[in-house]
């Protein structure tokens, strides 16, 4: 008899709560909208390079100056904000999620899969993982999926998502030409010194020496390891041990092959 009372109020608090927040513009980071974007991809795919380029180019901050806080306020983190608050029609949102039926538009960031798992072994490490690169790599449950299943789930677009599919690689290699696509998705209009200025500002160079001058973005980041580590194509040739690749081709050969084209 209690309980339907009970879960009534709680609802009634909720309902509450959120129309409180509306009205200030801050909504549940469970609420989007069709119009909003998804930066998705596996971890260490180039996630916080991406949400750099777009507190620049479609909020004009300067990512080597802004607080991290502010990027972060501008492109939220679907895992880590509860709340968010919207600075327009459309916002963009990172996160490493599987499809999902309410994720419209999507940016996916794609990453050679050998260079990720060694970027995200080293990541994993510094918040204790104890396990070898082999481990991380066939490990039965993974925190999202695996690289090959992510990946290949997203490539198969399962709910019709409206995807950009953007090249890590490509970004380096042509930063100019990755950003002036991703403008064009998301209907910003910038001018080619614009897009220069922010392929700069948001380069590697610049994001490590915004760590060394203001410290690691995560203020829960070990003070002796680098969060901006490398920042390269092919670090695996040095770090990932033949075996290893072996290891990880036969998992993920076919979804390697899949994005060779891309």
């Amino acid at each position: 008899m209690l309980k339907p009372i009970v879960n009534r109020m709680r609802r009634f608090k909720a309902d509450f709560l959120d129309q409180e927040m509306a009205r200030h513009g801050v909504f549940r980071t469970t609420v989007l909208r069709p119009k909003d974007t998804m930066i998705v991809g596996f971890p260490k795919s180039g996630h916080t390079w991406m949400q750099s380029l777009i507190a620049n180019v479609k909020y004009g901050v300067d990512p080597r100056i802004a607080d991290d806080h502010l990027i972060q306020d501008l492109v939220p983190d679907l895992h880590q904000r509860r709340w968010h608050k919207r600075y327009g029609k459309s916002m963009c949102f990172k996160s490493h999620m599987l499809p999902r039926k309410d994720f419209k538009r999507v940016i996916y960031l794609i990453r050679d899969g050998r260079d990720v798992m060694v970027s995200y072994y080293h990541f994993r490490r510094a918040w204790g993982y104890n396990g070898s690169l082999v481990d991380l790599i066939t490990e039965e449950h993974p925190l999202y999926a695996t690289w090959s299943h992510h990946v290949a789930t997203w490539l198969d677009n399962p709910y019709g998502a409206h995807i950009l599919y953007v090249r890590y690689e490509n970004m380096l290699n042509d930063s100019v030409g990755t950003l002036r696509q991703i403008c064009d998705f998301l209907s910003l209009e910038t001018s080619e010194e614009e897009l220069e200025a922010a392929a700069f500002r948001s380069s590697f160079q610049n994001m490590r020496a915004k760590e060394d001058k203001f410290g690691r973005p995560n203020k829960d980041w070990p003070a002796d390891r680098k969060f901006m580590r490398r920042g390269i194509a092919g670090s695996w040739k040095d770090e990932m041990p033949p075996d290893v690749e072996k290891a990880f081709l036969t998992v993920a050969g076919p979804t390697m092959q899949r994005i060779e084209g891309l």
